[in-house]
């Protein structure tokens, strides 16, 4: 497996996970969403 393989899946899978993320925060209520903002940016 070549190294740009792997950078392109990596690419696909945070591609992904962003879509995914998308998603929870439109089935979420937007304080759960403002909670998941201050917990990030404190990591």
């Amino acid at each position: 497996m070549s190294h740009g393989t792997t950078l392109h899946i990596i690419g696909n899978t945070s591609f992904y996970l962003k879509m995914q993320r998308k998603k929870w925060e439109n089935a979420t209520p937007s304080h759960r969403k403002q909670e998941t903002r201050d917990k990030e940016s404190q990591t």
